[in-house]
């Protein structure tokens, strides 16, 4: 165990002399804390004007606050006058406004009575577009608890007709009401989704790690590359060099696997110590298999460097990063590293899975590592032979 420390720490020594190794483990410390500070300010999809007609509604005001206090996907201006929040809206500053009647409460009765459904907020917008949908949804969801109390009063007191106080309709209506949410998640290990939610902008956090560490494994089958290149492990055996190039490897994956961890603790994304440190060094095993593989295939430092902006591309689209596309390149997913890490957080299924991706990679890696071998040996064999036809052509 001493040796295998002292060659870490060796190996990490003469890697940190590597500008580009330093520079690809700053971006994790970059991105973890430039999200975690634009998570703090005011971000939103949507920017929305409100106004009120009569500040001093205490329903529209409750409203307003509701709006402000539950939701962290839009950002809320409001605005003195009517004209000021359409001005918002012709300038681009805001992208929708909400105009509340001067008697919020007296309209939603309106609205409600004989089962009619006339408009009680006038919206604003200068295009239709899908977040603007999805917001004219949260605005019905602010409005709705006071909608179906007035829909509750008028079926009473219209066509049942009974004659109640105020105080009493109110008390039944409160006993009948389902206390907490409508829906609960719940993921694939039992881990309950907590009520509270998480700024949307951290969302793809996890996504983004999972791409930066491969990016680190691809860094390291370059230095490996390169290392080779230069004769470093000349002085090993044919059969040790691929061990210890991979042990090379496994240093900055090594590194990549603490930092991921740190990033993911920082920024609330952590689930738990032990699942993420197994899913963390699965992944990191996997990953450096699936590095090895494209690398050898590539053949050479140049046209692996080519590869990899296309491998990344690829994953962030098929690897629920940002979305997740759960019937389209199926196959392809399961070739890839990342897709198995995202799904392992919550799912013992995809741990297994990394499990038995190692063992298959690693064949995969050995037979192209032959295959590379041989091919390698089939030149140097046939550039002797030109030479002996030559010189004996000559005399």
């Amino acid at each position: 165990m001493r040796q295998w420390a002292v060659r870490y720490f060796l190996w990490n020594k003469r890697l940190l002399k590597k500008p580009g190794f330093v520079l690809i483990l700053c971006l994790v410390p970059l991105l973890a804390a430039g999200l975690r500070a634009v998570s703090h300010e005011e971000s939103g999809l949507l920017h929305i004007a409100l106004y009120t007609a009569d500040p001093q509604d205490s329903l529209a005001r409750q409203v307003i606050e509701k709006l402000q206090e539950d939701n962290n996907v839009l950002v809320y201006h409001v605005c003195r006058t009517q004209e000021e929040a359409r001005e918002m809206v012709r300038r681009g500053e805001a992208e929708a406004a909400w105009l509340f009647p001067e008697d919020l409460a007296q309209a939603i009765r309106s609205s409600a009575a004989g089962g009619g459904m006339k408009s009680v907020v006038t919206v604003v917008e200068c295009w239709e577009s899908l977040p603007l949908i999805f917001s004219r949804e949260i605005l019905a969801a602010a409005l709705y608890p006071e909608f179906s109390y007035a829909v509750y009063e008028d079926y009473v007191r219209g066509d049942l007709g009974l004659e109640v106080t105020p105080e009493e309709l109110r008390e039944n209506y409160e006993r009948n009401l389902i206390q907490g949410s409508f829906v609960q998640v719940t993921y694939l290990d039992g881990q309950v989704r907590e009520d509270e939610e998480n700024n949307y902008l951290l969302s793809p956090m996890r996504g983004f790690l999972s791409l930066w560490l491969v990016l680190c494994g691809f860094a390291a089958v370059l230095y490996r590359m390169e290392d080779e290149r230069k004769g470093v492990f000349g002085r090993l055996g044919v059969g040790r060099r691929p061990l210890a190039a991979l042990g090379v490897q496994a240093v900055l994956l090594l590194d990549g696997v603490i930092l991921l961890l740190a990033a993911c603790r920082a920024t609330g994304i952590f689930v738990g110590l032990g699942r993420e440190i197994l899913a963390a060094v699965l992944f990191a095993a996997c990953t450096g298999m699936f590095c090895t593989a494209v690398g050898l295939l590539a053949g050479d430092e140049k046209r692996l460097a080519a590869c990899i902006p296309a491998a990344l591309l690829g994953m962030a689209v098929f690897c629920p990063v940002f979305i997740n596309l759960a019937h389209v390149g199926r196959v392809l997913q399961y070739l890839l590293p990342p897709y198995y890490y995202l799904k392992s957080i919550h799912s013992n299924a995809y741990l297994i899975g990394m499990v038995m991706y190692l063992p298959v990679s690693a064949i995969v890696c050995l037979l192209l590592w032959l295959w590379r071998s041989r091919r390698r040996g089939k030149r140097k064999g046939t550039g002797k032979e030109r030479h002996i036809l030559l010189r004996k052509g000559k005399s």
